[in-house]
């Protein structure tokens, strides 16, 4: 006895067809509505088949464009607040989320308030602000604010509700003698939503460390 392999329907379908064709070549006679319309179907479904990988394609480049540009904005905002750690003077108070410093600029020097604990009204994350004022000689009398700061880092976890409980700021040898400052920054993976980044994110957070050797305090 012979076996004959089985066919799908779709390729009993497609055969049938293949013969239809060949049929109309020696006819005058065309397609059926039933024929026409189970061709679109199957063109439709075979097209469909096709084009959704390009969709996932497209929406996983977004996501991960989304979290690249999340974490650079927050590299960008740490580097800035670690070099200018490095040239501190003077140390008036250092906290786990903010630290009050002196540095050096254009011959005088400029007491600096960096605080990462600070909370806008109705957000459920914090930012990190730089806030300054100038200094008489070495005299820093005058402590700056952070509400008359400018955002340095913007929708930090630390320490909001809900969140993690990592310290933004960690000191070596301890805090009221500070040598070296270590600075962790915990986001969002997804970009606050500008510059039409928003959406379609991870939903994890994103870990951001750096820290700053403040060679005017100490010896290497």
């Amino acid at each position: 006895m012979f076996s004959f392999p089985s066919l799908s329907p779709s390729r009993l379908l497609l055969r049938g067809l293949r013969a239809r064709t060949r049929q109309l070549r020696h006819s005058e006679a065309g397609f059926t509505l039933v024929e026409m319309l189970v061709a679109t179907i199957m063109a439709t479904v075979v097209f469909g088949a096709l084009i959704m990988p390009l969709i996932n394609g497209q929406r996983v480049a977004t996501r991960d464009l989304n979290r690249g540009m999340a974490i650079q904005d927050v590299q960008s905002g740490l580097y800035r607040m670690t070099r200018e750690l490095r040239q501190t003077l003077q140390v008036y108070s250092a906290t786990s989320t903010a630290l009050d410093v002196r540095v050096p600029s254009n011959g005088g020097s400029l007491r600096v308030l960096y605080d990462c604990g600070y909370q806008p009204g109705g957000s459920t994350y914090r930012q990190c602000r730089r806030a300054t004022t100038t200094c008489s000689g070495s005299t820093c009398s005058t402590p700056p604010t952070a509400s008359s700061g400018i955002v340095v880092i913007d929708r930090i976890l630390n320490g909001t509700s809900g969140g993690p409980t990592d310290p933004v700021f960690t000191y070596t040898p301890n805090s009221a003698s500070p040598i070296y400052v270590s600075a962790r920054v915990i986001v969002p993976s997804a970009r606050k939503a500008t510059n039409g980044y928003q959406g379609g994110g991870y939903s994890y957070s994103v870990y951001v460390d750096d820290g700053a050797y403040m060679r005017n305090l100490g010896t290497q």
